[in-house]
């Protein structure tokens, strides 16, 4: 007999990439983490140190307040519902997720970071709901992270994995809004 030489060769289907989280990964700690702890501290510091409120008068009244939240929660909905929307049309999906396109139209084509900047509202807004400075305090923490940590290393995975298009579309638009 005859033998018939077959050569398979298998394929392997490609995975998006995605960046390393964790001690010694591109972020240490994902964005809600980081959020959790700052929360769960500012609520330490207002049990040990006191509540502190900082509203005038005019403004410590609770429908005011719930005004404030009611408002951050339509925002945070539409911005994250619009963001998913453009992230899963790009191919890529939620957040720290394998990325698979680049999203950069509706919400994204005003800022890069959409989402960044309703969560950094989130501790400002609770210290107005909660008549409290602490969660005010360690607002800033929270966007230094955010700033000089998670963004930079989601820049830079953004730039390895997609080059001049994402080059292009940080010289277009805003990291955050201005």
């Amino acid at each position: 007999g005859a033998r018939v030489r077959v050569r398979v060769r298998v394929i392997e289907p490609t995975m998006p990439a995605a960046m390393k989280i964790g001690i010694g990964g591109d972020i240490p700690l994902i964005p809600p983490v980081f959020f959790a702890i700052l929360l769960i501290l500012s609520v330490i510091i207002a049990f040990v140190a006191g509540r502190k409120q900082f509203l005038p008068g005019g403004l410590n009244g609770v429908i005011f307040r719930i005004s404030v939240l009611v408002t951050l929660v339509a925002v945070i909905a539409k911005v994250h519902f619009e963001s998913n929307k453009v992230l899963v049309s790009a191919g890529s999906g939620i957040p720290f997720t394998p990325v698979g396109g680049l999203a950069t139209t509706g919400i994204y084509s005003m800022t890069r970071n959409p989402l960044y900047l309703c969560v950094s509202s989130i501790l400002p807004t609770l210290a107005i709901l909660f008549d409290t400075i602490w969660p005010l305090i360690l607002s800033p923490i929270f966007i230094a992270y955010l700033h000089f940590i998670v963004i930079p290393a989601e820049e830079a995975f953004l730039l390895n994995q997609f080059g001049d298009e994402y080059q292009n579309y940080m010289a277009s638009t805003p990291r955050w809004l201005l």
